[in-house]
């Protein structure tokens, strides 16, 4: 009787055991919150751009004759004004001498000519010399000054002939290998230049922007300077200030872009030809931009949509304007007020009208990088 009893309560446990269960409370999904702010902000577009050197010298032999020497190594930066070759200017020398001396003998037959014209002018009073000796003296003395005057000019060009002799950087640039060696002989203006110079002070920097963009570019370039930066490839670790100093006249049918052309006065000679960059054009200010971590957006095929988070920390899916793009930030054009909250991570889970857990608050403050950003 008592086993019978033990046995029926033992049933009695496990039937109320296998009941049904009441349903479990859904854990809300856990997500990352940050809030809408508003900051003023530089507007910019960045593009794929390479420098270019300002100009291409290329530099021939205004003199002819022996290289003697070559002073520079290709490739290796030389300023304005250095010397690149020295060409044999022994010959031109001679011609200097030789202008100079007969400089000297013009000059003094110059004087004894004026002296004698000086001595006729008072004896043809006295009728002791004839008028045709008087108007030789006279025609002497301006013969003489003629051949003077010639001899000066021939001077000023032997100089220059000698100074040719030291052919000089007349941009800082880089120069080329050059196939000239020393001891070859040289003519006047060729055939080929004795080495070509790529200026690197100022430096240029080309890409192309979309037709489209072209009519905004071209009223920023009437209204004044218009900043562009060069960004090194490299995380942006260097970063370069710098102009629009050029749209080019015609677009590319096959691509649909234009080419620009922007200046960098690149004094420390830190950026090279042929170095890629992106050029940041900035072509404006957002006054109390609205702004969102890009991340917070969710792309759709409605378009940017993002996941707001009411006081009873359910989220409200909302439809945004976001076409402009500051760093990491989206400007946000309408759907959103300043200071709502708005998920930033873990939207996977998520849809209109979930209830969350907040992780964390995330703030993310806009840092300067040389954007030149008001306040």
């Amino acid at each position: 009787m008592k086993n019978r009893f033990f046995s029926l309560f033992f049933l009695a446990l496990l039937a109320a055991g296998c009941g049904p269960e009441k349903p479990r409370e859904a854990i809300p999904p856990l997500v990352t919150e940050t809030r809408a702010f508003c900051q003023t902000v530089p507007l910019f577009q960045d593009y794929i751009a390479h420098t270019s050197a300002n100009s291409t010298v290329k530099i021939y032999s205004q003199a002819a004759g022996k290289i003697l020497s070559k002073h520079y190594t290709g490739g290796a930066l030389v300023k304005e004004g250095d010397l690149l070759f020295n060409i044999d200017s022994r010959p031109y020398l001679a011609d200097l001498q030789k202008a100079e001396s007969l400089l000297e003998e013009t000059s003094a037959k110059l004087k004894m000519a004026k002296e004698k014209a000086e001595s006729y002018t008072q004896l043809i009073k006295d009728d002791i010399v004839s008028q045709l000796d008087y108007d030789q003296s006279l025609t002497d003395v301006l013969t003489l000054e003629a051949q003077a005057e010639q001899t000066r000019s021939d001077i000023v060009l032997s100089k220059l002939k000698v100074s040719w002799c030291s052919v000089r950087a007349p941009v800082t640039g880089f120069p080329g290998i050059s196939n000239i060696s020393t001891g070859t002989y040289v003519p006047v203006g060729g055939p080929d230049a004795l080495v070509t110079l790529q200026q690197a002070v100022p430096m240029s920097l080309d890409f192309y922007i979309p037709e489209k963009e072209w009519s905004k570019i071209r009223s920023l370039m009437d209204e004044g300077a218009v900043r562009v930066q060069a960004l090194s490839l490299k995380n942006g670790e260097r970063i370069y200030e710098g102009t629009l100093a050029y749209i080019n006249n015609q677009i590319d049918r096959k691509t649909g872009t234009i080419w620009l052309e922007a200046t960098f006065p690149n004094e420390d000679l830190s950026m090279w030809p042929n170095e890629y960059f992106v050029a940041r054009l900035f072509y404006g200010v957002a006054e109390h931009a609205l702004l969102i971590p890009e991340e917070a957006l969710v792309k759709t095929q409605r378009g940017d949509q993002i996941f707001v988070i009411k006081e009873d920390n359910t989220v409200e899916l909302r439809t945004v304007t976001a076409k402009k793009r500051y760093r990491e930030f989206a400007l946000i054009d309408c759907g959103l007020q300043e200071g709502e909250r708005v998920v930033l991570r873990g939207q996977i889970n998520l849809s209109d009208g979930t209830k969350v857990a907040i992780k964390e608050e995330e703030s993310l403050p806009l840092k300067n990088k040389g954007e030149g950003c008001p306040e």
